[in-house]
Order: C-alpha cells, then sequence, then structure tokens
C-alpha cells in the first residue's frame, strides 16, 4: 500500500516540509511498531459488538464468563462499556502482554434462557451493545467460555465495519434434543445514530424466526449506537445463514449457533460464533487448510457476492450459485466437506470467478469415533488472498495457563524456490517484554502440506504450529501469509482468524491521503484537514482511521472531526501545544480503507524566554546592506582568530550548530551553504526583517544588526 510522510517543524511560525525522500527512510523508524495497513485491518481504537446467547444448561453452577482479550504493543487506556446494563470498566494495557477482561452472561448477552425455552421474539435491546475504546490501537478477541461450551472471534473495529453483509452460521437441529430449542441465530450492533438496518431472512425453505418471520422476509430497524437486533430461528432445520443484512451506516454482525451440531446429525452439540466480514472486503481466492487429527475432513460453506457465480475446488467446478449476496442454501450459498469422507484428509483451495465468503465449520468429534482426537465444533472465517499479510500480531485465549490446553495455528504461506518453508517466515515470541524472533522451519520443523494448485503462478503451502502456552506472539515473513488459530479442552473449542486485513477490494485505490494545512501559529494547527484521494468517487475507499502515535509524541493535544469511516473522504484536524514553554513534537497517521496512510511529524521549539541570560560578546557583526549574507570565519578549538568551535566538531559540521534569535528569543532557522574554504560560514538572512538577531554556534552567542 502506497505510504507517505511529511515533516513539518514549527519554528514558532516557519513550517519546513521534509522531502518525501526523506519520509520514506524515517517512516518505519516512527511507526514504531504500528501494524501495516492499520486503518484496514482488525487493529483499532475502537469496538462495538454483542455476543449471540450461548447454552448455559450443563454449566449451571459454574463461573461462566464471556472473556475479551486486549493486547496492544504499547501502554494504552482501554474503557469496556455495555451502557444500557450500566457497566464500565477501564484499565490500561501492558506492552506486548495481555490484559482480559470478565464480562457475566447478563451483562454481554441479550437475553438468556434455558434450552427447553423458546427464545424471545426479536425486539430491539437499547444500549445493550459491548463498546471497547483506546486511545491508541489494540487488538480485541471475544471468548465466550461457560463451563462446557465455548467458542469465540476476533473483533472487528469500528474502522473496518460495513454496510452490507451475508450472516454464516449453522442451522437448527433441534429434533435430536427432544423438546429444546437450540436456535441459529445472529446480533446486528448499531454504531452510529439514526442507523436503518434492512434484514432479509435467508436460510431455507423451513426457516422461520422465532418472531414468525420466513424466509425472504424483511426486518427493519432504526438503530442507535449500541442498540442490538437479536434475531433468532424457532423451528427444526431453520438456519440464519444467508440472510442480507444492509444498512445506511456501518453496523457490527455477529453469527452463531445457541448449540450447534456440526453436521447436523453428528452429536453433541456445542455454541459456535464469528463476527462477519463485510462483503466490501470478499475476495476469489481462498487457501483452506485441515484441521489435523481428524478422521475426516471439516466442511465449508461458499457464499456469493453476486449472481451467477461459479465455485471450484481445487481448480474442479463444484458449483453454480444463482443467487447472491443473500439468499437460500443451494441458491446464495452452499455447503460441501473439503474431502469426500471416503478420501484422505487435505488442505484445499477455493476460488471463484466472483467475490465469495468461504466460512469452515470444525465437525464434533463424535463421527470419529472411539479414537477421536480433543475436538469440538466451532467455525471461522477463512481468509482470501487478496487479504494476506505480512506481519501478524496476536495473543493466546487465556492468561498463564488459564486458557485451553492446546493452542494451535495453522499458517499458509509461499513456498521458496527450492520448495522448502522460506527463512524469512518467523516466529515471534514475546519474552521479558521483547519480541525474540527465530526461523518457523527452525522452532517448528520443515515438515509442511503443499497445495495442489498454485495462485498466481506461485506455490503455497500450510503448516499446523503447536503453541508452546498462553502468551503474545508475532508471524512476519516478506510475502504475504494468512493464519488462523483454534484449539481445544475437554468440551470446549475455539477457531477463528488469527488477524485480519480488511481492505476494501471493491475500490482501486493506491493512493494515500492528502494533508492540507491551515493557520498555524505558536506551535498550533487550527482548522487544517485530510482528505483521502483520488478524487474520482469510484476509485476512492475514504477514510477508515486517525491517530496521533502516543510513543512518540508529546506536549501535543490533538483532536479531529468524527468521521464515518468508509463513508466520510475528508475531515478537519487541530493540533495545540499543551505548554508553550515547553518543546512538543506530534506524529499523526491518517489511513484510508485500502490501507494507504500519510503520517506527518510536527514538531515545536519552545522559545528562549529569558534572553537576558544569553551570554553576549562585545563585538556586533554588521552584514554589509547590500547583502543579503553573514560571512564569519572559523577557527579550530585553540586556534588564532575567528569562532572557536568546540573541540568535538570538525569544520565541516559546523553549519548544523547555527541558531539565530532575535530579541524576543524566538528562533529561526536560516538557509545555509556549507563552510567557506573549510574555514567559514556563509549565512543567509534574507528572511529576516531589518532589526537586532542574535546568531550561535555552539554555546556562544553574538549580536548582530539587519539593516
Amino acid at each position: 500500500m502506497k505510504k507517505l510522510l511529511l515533516i513539518l517543524s514549527f519554528i514558532i511560525a516557519l513550517a519546513i516540509v521534509i522531502s518525501p525522500s526523506y519520509a520514506q527512510k524515517n517512516s518505519s523508524n516512527l511507526k514504531g511498531d504500528l501494524p501495516k495497513m492499520l486503518g484496514a485491518n482488525n487493529v483499532g481504537k475502537e469496538f462495538w459488538f454483542s455476543i449471540p446467547p450461548c447454552i448455559e444448561d450443563e454449566s449451571a453452577g459454574y463461573e461462566n464468563f464471556i472473556k475479551l482479550f486486549i493486547t496492544a504493543t504499547s501502554a494504552a487506556t482501554v474503557t469496556i462499556e455495555v451502557p444500557g446494563k450500566g457497566f464500565q470498566r477501564t484499565i490500561t494495557t501492558i506492552p506486548n502482554d495481555i490484559v482480559e477482561i470478565n464480562l457475566p452472561p447478563n451483562i454481554a448477552q441479550v437475553w438468556q434462557k434455558a434450552s427447553k425455552d423458546a427464545p424471545p421474539k426479536e425486539i430491539l435491546y437499547s444500549g445493550a451493545g459491548i463498546h471497547v475504546y483506546s486511545e491508541q490501537p489494540i487488538v480485541v478477541y471475544a471468548m465466550i467460555r461457560y463451563a462446557y461450551t465455548s467458542d469465540g472471534f476476533l473483533a472487528l473495529p469500528v474502522s473496518s465495519l460495513g454496510m452490507e453483509y451475508v450472516s454464516a452460521t449453522y442451522e437448527e437441529m433441534s429434533s435430536m434434543y427432544a423438546g429444546l430449542h437450540i436456535p441459529s441465530e445472529i446480533t446486528i450492533t448499531g454504531v452510529y445514530e439514526n442507523t436503518m438496518v434492512h434484514f432479509t431472512l435467508g436460510g431455507n425453505y423451513k426457516t422461520k424466526t422465532s418472531g414468525g418471520k420466513n424466509s425472504g422476509d424483511t426486518i427493519s430497524r432504526i438503530l442507535q449506537p449500541g442498540d442490538v437486533m437479536c434475531i433468532a430461528t424457532d423451528i427444526d432445520g431453520g438456519d440464519i445463514s444467508g440472510s442480507l443484512i444492509q444498512s445506511n451506516k456501518p453496523v457490527s454482525v455477529v453469527s452463531g449457533n445457541y448449540c450447534a451440531n456440526v453436521p447436523k446429525e453428528n452429536r453433541a452439540c456445542d455454541y459456535i460464533v464469528e463476527q462477519d466480514n463485510p462483503t466490501y472486503t470478499w475476495g476469489k481466492e481462498y487457501h483452506v487448510p485441515k484441521i489435523p487429527k481428524r478422521k475426516y475432513s471439516s466442511i465449508i460453506r461458499v457464499f456469493a457476492k453476486e449472481p451467477n457465480t461459479s465455485i471450484y475446488r481445487n481448480g474442479e467446478l463444484v458449483g453454480l450459485l444463482r443467487n447472491g449476496p443473500g439468499g437460500q442454501i443451494n441458491k446464495a450459498f452452499m455447503e460441501m466437506r473439503m474431502n469426500a469422507l471416503d478420501t484422505i484428509v487435505k488442505s484445499i483451495v477455493v476460488t471463484a470467478d466472483k467475490p465469495i465468503m468461504v466460512v469452515l465449520y470444525n465437525t464434533g468429534a463424535a463421527e470419529d469415533g472411539a479414537l477421536a482426537a480433543n475436538s469440538d465444533p466451532f467455525m471461522m472465517s477463512m481468509t482470501p488472498i487478496e487479504q494476506y499479510q505480512t506481519d501478524i500480531t496476536f495473543c493466546t485465549p487465556g492468561v498463564k495457563g488459564s486458557g485451553f490446553k492446546e493452542n494451535y495455528l495453522n499458517v499458509v504461506f509461499q513456498i521458496d524456490a527450492f520448495g522448502n518453508i522460506p527463512d524469512d517466515l518467523e516466529f515471534g515470541e514475546v519474552v521479558s517484554g521483547a519480541i525474540v524472533w527465530e526461523p518457523v522451519v527452525t522452532k517448528f520443523s520443515a515438515t509442511k502440506e503443499d497445495f495442489t494448485i498454485d495462485i498466481n503462478y506461485n506455490k503455497y503451502a500450510a503448516k499446523t504450529l503447536t503453541l508452546p502456552h498462553d502468551g503474545v506472539y508475532r508471524l512476519r515473513s516478506n510475502t504475504p501469509i494468512a493464519c488462523y488459530s483454534f484449539g481445544f479442552s475437554p468440551y470446549d473449542s475455539y477457531g477463528y482468524p488469527t488477524s485480519s486485513a480488511l481492505a476494501d477490494l471493491e475500490k482501486v485505490d493506491t493512493l494515500p491521503p492528502k494533508i492540507s494545512l491551515a493557520q498555524h501559529q505558536n506551535g498550533d494547527i487550527i482548522g487544517a484537514s485530510v482528505e483521502d484521494l483520488p478524487v474520482q468517487p469510484e476509485n476512492r475507499s475514504n477514510l477508515s482511521m486517525i491517530l496521533m502515535i502516543k510513543d512518540s509524541s508529546f506536549n501535543y493535544n490533538f483532536s479531529y472531526k468524527e468521521f464515518i469511516p468508509g463513508s466520510s473522504h475528508s475531515t478537519l484536524w487541530d493540533l495545540k501545544v499543551s505548554d508553550q514553554t515547553k518543546d512538543a513534537k506530534a506524529v499523526l497517521v491518517f489511513c484510508d480503507r485500502r490501507g494507504n496512510d500519510t503520517m506527518i511529524v510536527v514538531e515545536y521549539k519552545a522559545p528562549i524566554t529569558n534572553v537576558d541570560d544569553i551570554k553576549q560578546s562585545e563585538i556586533i557583526i554588521t552584514p554589509n546592506p547590500a547583502s543579503d549574507f553573514i560571512e564569519i570565519s572559523l577557527s579550530p578549538a585553540g586556534g588564532g582568530r575567528g569562532w572557536t568551535l568546540p573541540t568535538d566538531v570538525i569544520l565541516s559540521e559546523a553549519k548544523n550548530l547555527v541558531k539565530i534569535y532575535n530579541t524576543l528569543g524566538i528562533e529561526f532557522t536560516p538557509p545555509q551553504t556549507p563552510p567557506l574554504e573549510g574555514r567559514g560560514l556563509k549565512i543567509d538572512i534574507s528572511n529576516l526583517s531589518p532589526g537586532v538577531y542574535f546568531i550561535k554556534i555552539g554555546d556562544k552567542f553574538e549580536k548582530f544588526v539587519k539593516w
């Protein structure tokens, strides 16, 4: 993605813009540990979501929690609230560590019920959404962790939410459990005021909601920030999958199943959940790595974004979806095993001629028989190759042994020219607060599974890593990768994308946002603007995130006019020095929805307030009235006439020490030329008004007058 860096130095009212070439050399240092594609991935400053209710019957009497695991590369103040239920908590992240937040079910879920009870009819739950916000970018994982059931998801920030989704859950199978209601369900959470949401039910011909809506029916509601729509089926075989959600402003969508059999005839049921990706992020090519230690392969569902979409598995046509986006099974989405039941379990490649979404469903362990590995149903969205990343930061869903007994990663990567795992694919582990890197092939072994077909003439492979313990980790590679987290404990499971890039694949946007400065004085910038490019709206992805990097900034207050990510192409911003008597620095990042960003660095140098304390010599330098230059001679330390330099400064570096002040102590930085014949400086003072000034080299001041 395109990046641009500008350096703005304020010497009171003088602004200097450093060239982009300088910017490119220094941008990686200034950004520190900020992720690539900021503003177009799962790293963000604000999150809204709601938890589809989970079965609790078998967990009665245990401490059940919805757990939020939050990690960041720097210390950040994070607030977690459920405004409609009076819950609020503030925590501070630990750099490169995990903070765990426990929310009880009655706070985190919009409703609770016993399995024998029917789900409530679809109504609006005011302020029932979970709101997480921070001053700095964070990563959030939501884990529903009850005594005998669990699953979780990677939370998507507000900057990456969309206005169109297709839900992916699994069908209700109440007939397997006589007298129980175990619905397919979805939550839709409002983020902005007066958001109109239209929910059109998909599923199948059996599908019926608890409020009596049938497949094809539409439910419309106006949502305010934090409001939640919760829609659930109430009929055996009913399914929320394939439902179309459309809104006039971004919303958050989480799909799940109260207790799903996967596949439907395979006991025992388990809670499954996933946060849905907006359709603007869907791609055409997916690697789907297998879940290890299983007798039969996972189930996948493939969803079409457009009508008449052809679906291929390992290059062979397996289906044609006539409808999309949204609709019933076998029309707008299809279900299949990754491999036939009588074949070896292998990883596969799923492709299409139009954008699709692919979701993997880990099956229940009962079908594996007596020798079944530790496993349970979960669902997780697959990442299209168009959204692969080169650097991923993540944490396990547990702290210091409180998590799952088994934690795995499935990593998809491009193999090297010799068919091996590349040395630049590295695994990073946090040790004493720092990342320690080691090649994956060294730390975990050289075994891998090659995919049977190439993509874009490149060969790919998958590898399963067993994580050593709970903690924070990173993966990086010179070529883009995908990664999936999953794990198990007895009766428990989870699975979700380890990290998600969420660039707007509908827009061909290669230009970073443009910064326009307005009035600036005393180090302040008032009424500045940022505008995403290009000018043509059909190719512009629009703004997604604005950030002041805390660890690189000081003594500045930054504010901007709120905007809607993905919809607003411009906004205004201000930057004000907190204490005018002290230096200040601000590192600002402006991102768009395609992963392009512009960074600016603003520096303010406080004036010298006690001019009387400046050591003045008796010499007054008076420039030639016809000249706009001062010429001064230089001498090495201890040498003859002229300006004596500090002992550690060589003549060629003397020009870097020159400072000019007026009688108020305000500093000016003049253009300068190299030393004259190695023994002098020619200093340009053409930008100075007539008056008295002080010139300083090293710690020596002398007065001069410009006529």
